[in-house]
């Protein structure tokens, strides 16, 4: 993994404070390389925790990398399931 994102990975900001009433959903993204000569699938896998206890987890779907590329693997998740977990 090369970075890891919540919010935009293309301007690379983070924004943590949402209103209830602007809550839609937040977007995690990981951009994933593949260093290696043969093909390789990546998963983005997210655990969320509120002192120290799970409040929400998910995956992303499976994307496959060519050798020697760069790509990114993104998963949604909707803040307004995870405040009613709060």
């Amino acid at each position: 993994m090369n970075s890891l994102y919540h919010g935009d990975p293309i301007a690379d900001w983070e924004y943590g404070i949402y209103p209830l009433n602007q809550a839609d959903t937040i977007t995690v993204f990981a951009s994933v390389t593949n260093n290696g000569a043969v093909e390789q699938t990546a998963t983005l896998n997210y655990d969320i925790l509120l002192g120290g206890s799970s409040v929400n987890s998910g995956s992303s779907s499976s994307i496959t990398l060519a050798p020697f590329t760069t790509d990114t693997v993104s998963s949604i998740l909707a803040l307004l399931q995870l405040h009613w977990k709060l």
